[in-house]
């Protein structure tokens, strides 16, 4: 990261630029963060975001209608792991 760059999507970024994904899946789990998940922390500091904010995120992803919920694991899956890389 660079240097006082703390957000979220930032550090989402700079992980999946890391990763060695096929293009099918950097599109799905790249639209599934861009979809739901930066509008709401992606500006946000990722060493200040709580385990409970990260809980009422996946909630109202499960509440919204089909293809969403099949974006869930997805979403839950990065988030973990880019969470975990500060």
């Amino acid at each position: 990261l660079e240097k006082g760059s703390f957000t979220f999507q930032q550090l989402a970024e700079d992980f999946y630029k890391t990763k060695t994904w096929t293009v099918n899946t950097k599109t799905r789990n790249v639209g599934a963060l861009n979809n739901h998940v930066f509008p709401i922390m992606g500006n946000r500091d990722y060493r200040t975001i709580t385990k409970q904010e990260w809980h009422v995120l996946f909630q109202d992803i499960q509440k919204k209608p089909q293809p969403c919920n099949n974006r869930l694991k997805c979403v839950r899956t990065l988030t973990v792991v880019i969470s975990n890389q500060n």
